[in-house]
């Protein structure tokens, strides 16, 4: 089995900011959408997804970073990813 993804968070005012760390795959995933659906809650209208230390992610990854980007723009917000590796961004 896959070890989860590590996730650090941060705020700056309402926008919600996540550091992942690790292969984003399926259920290891979790801690992302966990992470990310705290910030929500705790009232950040955009987040910000830094993706410098996550090499890769496979499918059922990527569904669980859509579902947050559905979740933020139901409340109206946004989602943006940054430092991506080439092939992450060539799939997004």
């Amino acid at each position: 089995m896959a070890n989860p993804v590590e996730v650090e968070t941060s705020r700056q005012g309402d926008i919600g900011i996540l550091r992942i760390e690790g292969y984003i795959n399926g259920n290891e995933a979790e801690p992302v959408a966990e992470c990310g659906d705290a910030l929500i809650g705790e009232g950040a209208k955009a987040l910000v997804l830094n993706l410098e230390k996550s090499p890769i992610a496979n499918s059922m990854g990527i569904s669980v970073l859509i579902e947050l980007i559905e979740k933020v723009r139901d409340q109206g917000g946004k989602v943006v990813f940054c430092c991506m590796v080439p092939i992450l961004a060539k799939t997004f």
